[in-house]
């Protein structure tokens, strides 16, 4: 089995100014040096705003300009989540972006000072040092259409992953109200018939108050025409002879009737989610 190759960079050059990163919420940490080590800004925040990377940035632009350099190399590393914006500003810059394995930054803590502790002044420090030595990954920026792909996709998965935790606690509640009810459908709680049964009839006792005729005329409309006759005649028996035990309705009730209504919710945004996807 072949294994996935990470396309590593070398050393930085003499003409490399290297501009570590420690990202935050409201404010980043950075730390400036030459890649020769002759030269420094020491450590300084700055805010998660316009005005702070446009201050950012005219401050490493003019420690480049004095020292006569004319590569500029941002390290950050690659869990960031709340960095994205500062990338997206140094691309802007004519900046090269690289980042840092989070896992190399941990270990190096204790190499620094025998301790462990972290603070955002030692952790830009790690991440130069690494940089230094050429401990990089390549970050590459995506197309537009790359990243709408990408983003759909985890937008799906999400969706999915809510899904299923949804007909899950659905089904451990029906495992003890109405046991019977998954099993009428193949599809069992994926199915949209069974979910409209849960919001408007959930209990065996709600079923056997309705008329048949309306259960028919109901349940083949929600199943567009699929569930009918024989079927509705089946539901109304299993009903009548449930194992089912529920002493607290009300509740129950309610909480079928929430339930149904996040399971139209997410269907329906997963639906709009794989449409946007074959589109693109």
């Amino acid at each position: 089995m072949s294994k996935l190759r990470i396309n590593k960079q070398t050393k930085p050059g003499q003409e490399v100014v290297l501009v570590s990163i420690d990202s935050a919420k409201n404010e980043n940490q950075a730390y400036c040096v030459l890649s020769n080590d002759q030269a420094e800004i020491p450590s300084f925040k700055f805010s998660n705003e316009h005005s702070g990377f446009v201050e950012f940035g005219a401050q490493i632009r003019a420690f480049a300009s004095q020292h006569g350099k004319s590569q500029v190399w941002l390290g950050i590393e690659s869990t960031s989540t709340y960095g994205k914006p500062l990338i997206h500003f140094a691309c802007q810059q004519g900046w090269e972006v690289r980042w840092v394995n989070p896992v190399h930054t941990y270990r190096m803590k204790e190499i620094h000072d025998n301790t462990p502790d972290k603070n955002d002044a030692k952790d830009t420090y790690i991440i130069s040092e690494l940089m230094s030595m050429g401990k990089l990954l390549q970050y590459n920026k995506r197309d537009t259409l790359s990243e709408e792909l990408r983003s759909l996709h985890r937008h799906r998965h999400q969706l999915t992953k809510q899904l299923t935790q949804l007909c899950n606690r659905a089904e451990s509640l029906a495992a003890e109200a109405f046991p019977e009810l998954p099993k009428l459908v193949k599809r069992g709680l994926r199915s949209k018939t069974i979910w409209h049964i849960l919001e408007h009839c959930p209990l065996p006792a709600d079923i056997l108050s309705k008329e048949e005729s309306w259960l028919a005329e109901r349940l083949k409309k929600a199943s567009c025409g699929q569930f009918k006759g024989k079927r509705v005649k089946e539901l109304i028996n299993k009903a009548q002879y449930s194992t089912g035990y529920c002493p607290n309705p009300i509740a129950t009730r309610q909480r079928f009737k929430g339930m149904a209504s996040n399971f139209i919710c997410f269907a329906g945004r997963l639906r709009s989610v794989k449409l946007k996807w074959k589109n693109c």
